[in-house]
């Protein structure tokens, strides 16, 4: 969108020589929001001896930095202006012989940087706030503009019972959200509920081999029941409760099954030494809490 000052200046005439400078100034400040520019225009003089214009411009009143010879033509286009910043121009002419008109009456146009988009997306139930103030968001997906190159932060905040899983989009992690917004930006915060194992949760259990059996051969399938919960699975398996209790939680198989209840397990070495598995579960969405419970299995000694 472009707007029009319609203030019209008369520019005093010179007194130097034969240069009689009346600039009629419309500062036609044409200001497109998409790239901070804007075109300065006057009306030409008649003068034979005149020479060009001299545009000038700054970001106080009256205090301009360098002149722009612009020759003979009678509009100039300023680019990347700076935001939130007001802008005055002036323009003076000048004869062959150099002499230099009184500026124009001064003119200015503020330029106000275009809003940027900032939306939120919630999933699960907590409340998203922001700082400055301007988004609290609980549920589904809001949205809220802020000026370009405002740094906005958002906080998470989880409902009673729910636990903050992280970001997703422009922003990552856990920890609050902060942004310097360029043209817009896009966040989800995930929330999930919190699960704790009561008695009522039946934990899952290995079943074949039985647990504390002797494995009789180094390639076997583990399988366990699926206790009474949609869980979700990861095995480990290792030569010492150290090695299936601390990452990568298995030196033998250490993977996530997914809901599968069996896993195919080789490699495991019949030296007559116990064999650890750790069977971890939660209930199969992402936030919740991993449980688990040990087993050991007995190998044969080397014949």
């Amino acid at each position: 969108m472009s707007h029009l000052l319609t203030t019209t200046s008369i520019i005093r005439k010179c007194t130097a020589f034969i240069l009689v400078c009346c600039i009629f100034l419309f500062p036609a400040l044409v200001q497109a929001t998409t790239n901070n520019s804007l075109t300065l225009q006057w009306a030409p003089n008649q003068e034979s001896d005149l020479a060009g214009y001299r545009v000038y411009h700054g970001t106080t009143p009256g205090n301009y930095g360098n002149s722009l010879d612009v020759g003979k033509t009678t509009f100039y286009k300023f680019a990347n202006l700076e935001f939130n910043k007001t802008h005055y121009f002036s323009v003076t002419a000048y004869d062959e012989l150099g002499n230099e008109s009184s500026p124009s009456v001064e003119v200015f146009q503020p330029i106000t940087a275009p809003d940027s988009l900032l939306s939120v997306s919630v999933s699960g139930e907590g409340t998203i706030t922001s700082n400055p103030t301007g988004i609290v968001c609980s549920s589904g997906a809001c949205s809220k503009t802020f000026p370009q190159g405002s740094n906005v932060t958002l906080s998470a905040a989880p409902s009673n019972g729910n636990t903050f899983s992280g970001w997703s989009g422009s922003c990552s992690g856990t920890g609050s959200c902060s942004l310097t917004l360029g043209t817009s930006a896009s966040v989800t915060a995930t929330f999930a509920k919190i699960i704790t194992q009561s008695s009522s949760m039946k934990p899952p259990t290995l079943v074949s081999p039985a647990p504390g059996s002797t494995l009789s051969t180094s390639g076997m399938t583990l399988q366990w029941s699926p206790g009474n919960s949609e869980f979700e699975y990861f095995l480990g398996v290792g030569t010492s409760p150290t090695a299936v209790a601390t990452s990568p939680w298995g030196n033998i198989f250490a993977q996530k099954t997914g809901d599968k209840t069996s896993q195919w397990i080789s490699g495991i070495p019949l030296t007559g030494k116990p064999i650890s598995v750790r069977l971890w579960y939660r209930v199969a969405k992402s936030g919740n809490p991993w449980f688990f419970t040990d087993f050991t299995y007995q190998t044969p000694g080397v014949k």
